[in-house]
């Protein structure tokens, strides 16, 4: 026994080696479908959440071949089955770094216990959405003394907690608690990665997502129950705006549910852009596979190691089709300043005082009903997110109708394959001055047909230096549309002004 105890601590030492020496790191994430979690009243929430873990370890060793650094598991999967309060206190770990719960079956539920054990057997790291209890020890307290948060736990190789993050912007999560203070997670690997970690809604909030990144954290785990809004915040189309905006290299991990519009999963390499990301269209699970870099390039003009390309109107077309189920709600339009395209555009359109220039050059090519009508969008103002918090928005964007109405705009033709594309879009350029401020943040937005963003040598993303800076202390953000498009559904900039935010 200690001489297989001593080998095994050799081989892992010799892949820490090669693996701190190499370029590039290899990572899953994984997509699961939530959809029947409650599906059979006979089941114990017990007995489900093991049958969850188990089909990600059955989906982890169904990849034998690949020797994985890093697994990224999506947001609120493990515990969706779990029925009562009661059930969820006697299931959620305490959760302390240091700890190897593989090694404790009297301290752990047993669903821990085996995500802490497959860290180890699989020689990997494990990012896991877990619902972690906490003696509560404030005024007032719920009445069983506990406090209940969305936690990612990380493991690693050796089944051990290496760090904890507590979710700081929940969504109408109403059981859960939040930490007085945010926290900021780190955890530095063998493979010679410090990754940071949040959660889901997080990712539109400054802290603490863009506080890891302005911090020089770069490489980022990201499990999520996205539910996609059309026509700026669908999932995809998130995750990307984030990771070139950051030039971060992204994990996302999606927990699916189309009929209800959440998915969406894959990777994101900063200024590079995505690579193999999807939602699953049809009820099912996904593992997502990619090699990542450990350094990432400066600014645009980027290069192209990511072997970019643009994606053919068959292959777009096709994914598209097989998305007519997965359901998007709206944004509150009504209250942008809008103007129906019917002809080339070069102006400057204005929400109040908040205010961009539009060039917009497009061919026709025919006038069918049952094609889609585009629209120019501004606004600077507060928005509700879905009545669980309010935040401050700046955008301008061109973007999708099904008809000439203002109503019928973020929403989708369906069925797919009855839509005549009437628009080719040659070129499109948005320009607009910005406070030059941290409270303030501005994307780059674009969504294609299939629900998935351009690819970032599609567009120029550009923002003037401080030599440059207006006079009136403004910064100017300016996207261009490098190619043209014949699937186009949103392209714009997504502006957040985190000054305006606030409980609802």
């Amino acid at each position: 026994m200690i001489v297989c105890r001593l080998f095994f601590i050799f081989v892992v030492f010799i892949q820490t080696c090669l693996s701190s020496n190499e370029t590039h790191y290899t990572a899953a994430v994984i997509e699961y479908n939530f959809s029947n979690s409650n599906s059979n009243q006979n089941q114990t929430s017990e007995d489900r959440t093991n049958e969850i873990i188990n089909d990600f370890v059955n989906l982890i060793a169904s990849e034998s071949s690949k020797s994985f650094d890093i697994i990224v598991l999506p947001e609120s999967v493990i515990t969706n089955g779990i029925r009562t309060r009661q059930d969820l206190i006697d299931l959620s770990p305490l959760i302390a770094t240091g700890n190897n719960p593989c090694n404790n079956p009297k301290l752990f539920p047993d669903y821990y216990r085996t995500l802490s054990c497959s860290a180890a057997n699989f020689n990997t790291y494990i990012v896991a959405n877990v619902v972690e209890k906490s003696l509560c020890e404030r005024e007032p307290c719920a009445s069983d003394g506990y406090d209940l948060y969305n936690t990612n736990v990380v493991f690693d190789r050796a089944g051990i907690v290496a760090a904890r993050y507590r979710k700081f912007h929940l969504f109408g999560e109403y059981q859960k608690n939040v930490t007085e203070e945010v926290d900021l997670t780190t955890f530095k690997t063998d493979f010679g990665i410090n990754f940071g970690t949040f959660i889901c809604f997080d990712i539109l909030f400054e802290e603490p997502s863009l506080w890891l990144t302005r911090n020089g954290t770069k490489h980022l785990a990201f499990p999520s129950m996205w539910f996609s809004e059309a026509p700026f915040l669908t999932a995809l189309q998130v995750q990307n705006m984030f990771a070139v905006t950051t030039n971060s290299v992204l994990l996302a991990s999606g927990a699916n549910y189309p009929a209800i519009g959440s998915g969406g999963s894959g990777f994101y390499i900063g200024i590079e852009g995505p690579k193999n990301i999807g939602i699953v269209s049809e009820d099912g699970n996904k593992i997502f596979i990619a090699d990542l870099p450990k350094d990432l390039n400066g600014n645009f003009p980027r290069n192209t190691q990511n072997n970019q390309r643009k994606k053919s109107v068959e292959e777009i077309d096709q994914v598209a089709k097989s998305l007519d189920g997965f359901y998007l709600k709206r944004d509150q339009l009504d209250v942008y300043t809008t103007h129906l395209i019917t002809e080339n555009i070069n102006s400057t359109y204005c929400h109040e005082d908040f205010c961009c220039k539009f060039i917009v050059e497009f061919t026709k090519t025919g006038n069918s009903l049952k094609s889609y009508y585009y629209r120019i969008f501004i606004y600077s103002g507060v928005r509700t997110f879905d009545g669980v918090y309010n935040g401050g928005v700046e955008v301008c964007a061109v973007s999708f109708c099904s008809d000439t109405s203002l109503e019928s705009c973020g929403r989708r033709i369906i069925p797919y394959e009855d839509i005549e594309w009437n628009l080719i879009f040659k070129s499109i350029e948005i320009t607009g001055s910005f406070d030059d401020s941290k409270r303030k943040q501005q994307y780059p937005n674009s969504l294609l047909s299939d629900l998935e963003p351009l690819e970032t040598v599609e567009y120029a993303w550009e923002r003037s230096d401080e030599a440059n800076l207006l006079s009136n202390g403004k910064i100017e953000r300016k996207i261009k549309l490098l190619s043209s498009q014949e699937r186009l559904l949103t392209f714009g900039i997504y502006g957040r002004d985190f000054t305006r935010d606030s409980a609802p």
